[in-house]
């Protein structure tokens, strides 16, 4: 009795993809080669599917991170006026490595000399938030030095009202989308409806404040040398509101009143909660880039000429970032 052949399931189809490789250009079969590697790998190892899957998930969110800071960043171009080509300002880039010895400090990013003209002293942002900026550059990378390093000086001034107000509007919002999609957190719809009544109303009055440009000084790291330590606080010295300028008149250390006006009411130069910006008074940052938050303001001495703070950075923890936008000057482009 002749035994029956015995034919693997889809041989057929694999002796006429050998075949057809014969007959392709040899970087066509290279790709396919490769792919099949691939696929045979996926599907041989069910553990590597979940891997697969988890990396798609941190490419996605890492995604929407980059396109959340890129809508920022494009809203402090517009309002500062660089709208022809604006986009162009911008340079994504990906933090290559950091030394432990300086983690706070420095990291590399992967864009050099190859890549763009004009890297030295450019600004390094995330969103609106200033992080620091380039200090050498080499071929395929650059060397930044971040504003927590305390030998960087960024000069700001204090910012209270509308537009201090725009990053707590971000987040308010932000807020409001998840509240209104998470019926779980709530213990009826009417409790549900009025706190977002409540948000909506905070936003209203978010809208509403002035803007008042006050003290100016600058600010310095505060990271240690501790191996790896890390910190998200800065210093301020210096803050005063001595000279006239176009934002308005100069202004009493003490009572924050315009000089020569007796009966304005009291203002205080600086206070907890106000933003710092970039003032572009140090020739090096352009004006209005978001620094920090001010966190306590020291009494004044017998004799101050000025206000010394302790701020955090709008930017958050420095940690474990990832990616950030070179900012390079509008003429190059």
């Amino acid at each position: 009795m002749r035994s029956k052949k015995f034919w693997p399931k889809g041989l057929p189809l694999i002796l006429f993809i050998f075949c057809l490789s014969f007959a392709l250009p040899q970087k066509t079969t290279q790709n396919l080669r490769l792919f099949s590697h691939n696929l045979f790998h996926f599907a041989q190892n069910p553990l590597g599917k979940s891997t697969y899957i988890a990396a798609l998930d941190q490419l996605e969110t890492e995604n929407e991170e980059l396109k959340r800071q890129l809508n920022l960043a494009l809203e402090w171009l517009k309002k500062e006026g660089e709208k022809p080509h604006f986009a162009q300002n911008l340079v994504p880039a990906r933090v290559l490595f950091r030394e432990p010895n300086s983690w706070q400090t420095t990291l590399w990013l992967n864009i050099g000399s190859d890549d763009r003209q004009g890297l030295k002293n450019a600004p390094v942002i995330i969103g609106r938030s200033l992080i620091g900026l380039i200090e050498s550059v080499e071929a395929k990378r650059s060397k930044v030095r971040l504003i927590l390093d305390p030998s960087l000086s960024v000069a700001v001034r204090t910012l209270r009202g509308g537009e201090a107000n725009r990053e707590l509007k971000h987040h308010l919002t932000a807020l409001f989308e998840i509240l209104t999609r998470r019926d779980d957190l709530f213990t009826s719809f009417k409790k549900k409806d009025k706190l977002l009544n409540q948000l909506a109303h905070l936003d209203v009055q978010l809208n509403e404040k002035e803007t008042l440009h006050l003290a100016k000084g600058e600010t310095k790291g505060a990271s240690s040398l501790f191996w790896r330590s890390f910190t998200s606080t800065i210093k301020g010295i210096g803050f005063h509101y001595d000279e006239t300028d176009k934002y308005g008149p100069a202004r009493e250390l003490r009572t924050g009143k315009p000089y020569g006006e007796l009966h304005a009411l009291k203002v205080a130069l600086i206070e907890e909660g106000d933003l710092l910006v970039t003032s572009g008074l140090d020739g090096i940052f352009p004006e209005n880039l978001h620094v920090g938050r001010v966190l306590s303001v020291s009494p004044l001495e017998e004799g101050a000429i000025s206000y010394e703070i302790e701020a955090s950075l709008t930017a958050g923890s420095l940690e474990d970032l990832k990616h950030c936008y070179i900012l390079l000057p509008h003429e190059l482009n």
